[in-house]
């Protein structure tokens, strides 16, 4: 929705679908007690992102919302940019001034890495070999372990295979999507 509508209206709108899920949960047979939320590239660092808001009260304060109250019991991070702060501070130019517009560089809602707790949900976490953010998925795993937040972490594919890039998983024809798919269902599972 950038450059129209810059951060954090992402994070707006996902809170605005889990309050819409709570409200609606008995017409739709729901239970926002129960969440999985799943984010691929983009959507994984809006995901882990309204993770740290909803788990962590300071953090959350610091959007102006009134956050929905659902209980997120796990989350999938697919080939994901979770250093909002970083690329904050980056030249601002093309991408980054169409995502953020005019905020300041340290504004504090970028630090979202910094406001992980051991309430952090569950994470499963993936890449690919060819993926080019496939450099940011163990850190973000290490940091999550090194919180107490339960995390599995997952590389698929092998180092030539260039079948195997950024969002792979989406491609159902590659048997290493499949298995992807299949180990996040079996990891989401133990949570719900």
């Amino acid at each position: 929705r950038a450059p129209k509508w810059k951060f954090p209206t992402p994070l707006a709108d996902t809170n605005n679908v889990m309050e819409w899920i709570r409200q609606n949960a008995r017409q739709y047979h729901l239970d926002p007690e129960r969440i999985i939320l799943l984010g691929d590239s983009a959507g994984a660092q809006m995901t882990s992102q309204y993770a740290a808001m909803q788990t962590n009260p300071e953090y959350g304060k610091r959007f102006g919302l009134k956050l929905a109250k659902v209980n997120i019991r796990a989350i999938g991070l697919n080939c994901g940019l979770y250093d909002l702060k970083e690329m904050g501070a980056a030249p601002r130019k093309g991408m980054h001034k169409d995502y953020f517009g005019k905020l300041p560089k340290d504004d504090p809602r970028f630090c979202c890495l910094e406001a992980i707790t051991d309430c952090y949900p569950p994470a499963f976490i993936t890449t690919g070999t060819q993926d080019f953010l496939r450099n940011l998925a163990e850190p973000m795993y290490e940091l999550l372990r090194s919180r107490g937040v339960e995390a599995q972490w997952k590389c698929y594919g092998q180092e030539d295979d260039k079948n195997i890039g950024h969002v792979f998983h989406v491609n159902i024809l590659l048997p290493e999507a499949v298995q992807c798919n299949d180990d996040a269902a079996a990891f989401f599972k133990q949570y719900t």
